[in-house]
C-alpha cells in the first residue's frame, strides 16, 4: 500500500475480508484484494496480490470470473501483483514485484481446461520501481533485473 501511495494514489484500501468460520480470505468480486484511486486518473485500480509463483493462476482466475469484464467495461483497471524475494545465489535477497496489467492479461487470452499452450510472445510484466526509487520503499529495495535500462 505504501508503494501505491508513493505512486500518487490518494485512496488505497484492502478490500478482501477474512472469514474466521471458513478460515479463508474472500476477495472483492472474487478477484480483487486492494483498490486504489487517483484523483487525476479515471476509474478505480483493482489489484490481485499474490506470490510470484501464483501469477499465472491469478490471471486465469480473473479471466474466468464474470466480474472481470464487467470491472473493465465500467472504466476501471485491473492488475496482478506478484511479490517475491529475488537476488543472486548466496547474496541477500530483496523484495521485488512483478506487475501484470489488464492489457497484458488480454494477451494471455482465455484458455480451455487442459490447454497448456503459451502465448507466442508472452509479456512478463515488469518491475514497478526503478533503481532511483529502490531505497524509498519502507526499507526494502527492488533489485535491478536484466533488461532494465
Amino acid at each position: 500500500m505504501a508503494l501505491l501511495r508513493k505512486q500518487g494514489y490518494d485512496l488505497v484500501q484492502v478490500v478482501e475480508k477474512w472469514v474466521p468460520q471458513a478460515r479463508k480470505r474472500i476477495d472483492l468480486f472474487g478477484i480483487i484484494d486492494i483498490v486504489a484511486i487517483r484523483k487525476d486518473v479515471p476509474g478505480i485500480l483493482g489489484i490481485q496480490a499474490t506470490s510470484m509463483a501464483n501469477i499465472s493462476h491469478r490471471i486465469r482466475k480473473a479471466q474466468e470470473s464474470p466480474a472481470y469484464p464487467l470491472w473493465l467495461a465500467n472504466g476501471n483497471r485491473f492488475e496482478v501483483w506478484g511479490w517475491g524475494k529475488r537476488g543472486p545465489r548466496g547474496k541477500r535477497k530483496l523484495w521485488s514485484v512483478r506487475v501484470v496489467n489488464d492489457a497484458d492479461i488480454h494477451v494471455y487470452g482465455r484458455r480451455t481446461p487442459g490447454d497448456d499452450r503459451e502465448a507466442a510472445t508472452p509479456d512478463h510484466g515488469g518491475e514497478i520501481l526503478d533503481t532511483a526509487e529502490q531505497s524509498n520503499l519502507e526499507g526494502h529495495s527492488i533489485p535491478k533485473t536484466q533488461g532494465d535500462d
